[in-house]
């Protein structure tokens, strides 16, 4: 993804505190947001299923050593494509998240447990960095109360109708996520003000900006 057909649509650094389940970053076919916050009255859930589907890779780095059993990043591969991801992701949203055993992803595979589930473990120490698909189901096991992880999550330019309306939905599950009332009542953003206004007048971050714009994140809530 070169930086003349990409743009970055948010960087993030948390501190995980247990494990977190399987789960992709994309919710491909997002019911939740077709029904409370669709882009615009005619959308339907079957057009979020069909396409919602904008190219898209996260990238990742810890701080912290991390293996198998101390935290490190689980992905399912294949997981990112169907008919794997919408078998997972319908088991998904049956199963109201991650953590369940008997339903949801495990149950989904046939495995006894979130920790069973056939996977690709990506150990990894600082520096290293790690890069996938965001319609991949991941997770992570074991870890100690405070493992340190940063990512970035960037989307190619559309390049077709298709990916810009898949774009747009996404980014309107984003705001649907990242702008509610709790949040706003806690003066908590998405995206820092300063960055925003880009006074050193940066020309890629000037690009970002104008797509994340132009493809309906809402920068200023």
């Amino acid at each position: 993804m070169s930086a003349g057909a990409s743009f970055c649509c948010y960087l993030e650094a948390n501190r995980y505190v247990g494990n977190t389940g399987w789960h992709p970053v994309r919710a491909t076919a997002s019911r939740t947001c077709a029904q409370s916050r669709p882009a615009n009255p005619n959308t339907t859930e079957q057009d979020y299923a069909a396409n919602y589907n904008a190219p898209g890779c996260r990238f990742a780095f810890y701080l912290d050593p991390l293996d198998a059993d101390s935290g490190a990043l689980r992905i399912i591969p294949g997981s990112h494509a169907p008919p794997l991801h919408d078998a997972l992701h319908d088991a998904h949203q049956r199963s109201g998240g991650p953590g369940h055993t008997t339903e949801g992803v495990a149950g989904e595979l046939g495995c006894p447990s979130e920790e069973d589930v056939p996977c690709h473990v990506c150990v990894s120490a600082p520096g290293d960095l790690t890069v996938f698909d965001q319609g991949c189901f991941h997770a992570a096991f074991g870890g100690n109360a405070g493992r340190r992880m940063c990512a970035g999550v960037f989307y190619l330019v559309p390049r077709n109708e298709r990916e810009e309306r898949s774009l747009r939905a996404r980014a309107q599950v984003n705001n649907a996520a990242y702008y509610d009332d709790e949040r706003r009542a806690q003066g908590r953003r998405a995206y820092y003000d300063p960055w925003v206004a880009n006074e050193g007048g940066h020309p890629l971050r000037a690009k970002w900006i104008s797509c994340l714009r132009e493809y309906g994140f809402d920068l200023e809530a």
